[in-house]
C-alpha cells in the first residue's frame, strides 16, 4: 500500500469514530436544548396563570365587600302572572291571573 492510500484509510476511520461520537452529542444536546425550552414555556405559563389568578380573586373579592341600600320588602313590582289552560277544543284560555303589586 502506498503512504496515501494509507493516510487515507486513517481519516477514514478517524471521521468515522469522531462521527460517532458527535451523533450522541449532537443528540444530548437536542434534548437539553428541547427540555430547557419546554422548561422555560412551562415557567412562563405558570406565572401567567398565577398572574391571572390573582386579578380574579381581586376582582371578586372587590365586589364581595358592597353592600346595598335595598329593602326587599319596600321593592314593589308590577307584574302579572297569568295561568292559562286547554278546554276541550285544544284552544289555551286564561285561567287566572294573578297580579303582584
Amino acid at each position: 500500500m502506498s503512504k496515501q492510500g494509507k493516510n487515507e484509510k486513517k481519516r477514514t476511520q478517524t471521521s468515522v469514530q469522531t462521527s460517532g461520537s458527535n451523533a450522541a452529542g449532537t443528540v444530548g444536546a437536542l434534548g437539553k436544548m428541547f427540555g430547557r425550552t419546554f422548561l422555560t414555556i412551562l415557567i412562563i405559563v405558570v406565572t401567567a396563570l398565577a398572574a391571572l389568578l390573582v386579578g380574579i380573586l381581586v376582582y371578586v373579592n372587590s365586589y364581595s365587600k358592597e353592600t346595598l341600600d335595598m329593602d326587599l320588602h319596600d321593592l314593589k313590582l308590577n307584574y302579572t302572572s297569568f295561568i292559562y289552560t286547554t278546554d276541550e277544543k285544544g284552544k289555551e284560555t286564561v285561567y287566572q291571573s294573578l297580579y303582584g303589586g
